[in-house]
């Protein structure tokens, strides 16, 4: 008699799907612009152009 033995079958596990993580966006933080310090008590044309500032006669020259 050819009698087939019954094989031994483990129950298969399923897989259980890992829940994929959902990214947070970052809010962009907003840049605070930085004003302009001018700088007094600086030497120089003061706004003339070179050589109108070297030809006047101001004090120091």
């Amino acid at each position: 008699k050819n009698k087939k033995k019954k094989k031994n079958r483990k129950k298969k596990k399923k897989k259980r799907k890992k829940k994929k993580k959902k990214k947070k966006k970052k809010k962009k933080k907003k840049k605070k612009k930085k004003k302009k310090k001018k700088k007094r008590g600086r030497g120089g044309t003061g706004g003339r152009h070179f050589l109108e500032y070297l030809t006047s006669n101001c004090p120091g020259q």
